[in-house]
């Protein structure tokens, strides 16, 4: 890893310590939304808490189609999981598998949840799965919204300018993450701590 790469994760990480005894205190959890797919893997880590949310980190893991299979998906394995480390969220939340007209792109979108499940069953995190229409109903108020409605509603609820998060892969992997934190608040999930 380069020295300011390092730097980047040290400083992550120091902010990471303080949110996360923010979550020791109660009632605040650290929440990872993943939108996986082979090509672009989404991710985005809320704090949820009494007063609302915010955005905590967002990035992209981007793969390239002339690598093999097996180095894409260690690729979205491999960085999920530093993700985990440099944050220590507490739940990681994923849509759900879904039947597309196109089964390769069924299969590959189906690989790149398992790589990223995994990362996230290593380092102890729940996983929670909800459907694409559940997480768009709890964002944007409607199951059949666009992805244009549920950026906008992510960029809303988080208190970012439109400017920001333009990427449909971390706006999709947020609100799944703020899809979590409304069930957890109405007490309709159910979150086990695991311990690490």
């Amino acid at each position: 890893m380069a020295k300011a790469a390092v730097q980047v994760a040290r400083d992550r990480r120091s902010e990471r310590c303080e949110a996360v005894e923010v979550v020791a205190d109660g009632g605040k959890l650290l929440i990872l939304g993943i939108d996986p797919a082979l090509a672009v893997t989404g991710y985005g880590i809320i704090l949820s808490r009494d007063q609302g949310m915010r955005l905590v980190a967002s990035g992209e893991v981007k793969t390239k189609d002339t690598n093999s299979l097996a180095y894409r998906l260690h690729k979205v394995y491999s960085e999920i999981r530093q993700a985990i480390e440099v944050y220590r969220p507490t739940l990681a939340v994923l849509e759900e598998g879904f039947y597309a007209k196109n089964v390769r792109s069924a299969i590959s979108l189906g690989q790149a949840r398992g790589a990223a499940m995994v990362a996230c069953a290593e380092m102890g995190l729940e996983v929670k799965l909800f459907s694409v229409r559940e997480i768009r109903q709890a964002v944007a108020g409607r199951g059949g919204a666009s992805k244009e409605q549920v950026a906008y509603m992510v960029r809303l609820l988080l208190g970012l300018d439109e400017d920001q998060l333009t990427s449909h892969d971390i706006t999709d992997s947020l609100a799944a993450a703020i899809c979590a934190a409304q069930k957890i608040e109405t007490e309709q999930l159910d979150v086990r701590l695991h311990k690490r």
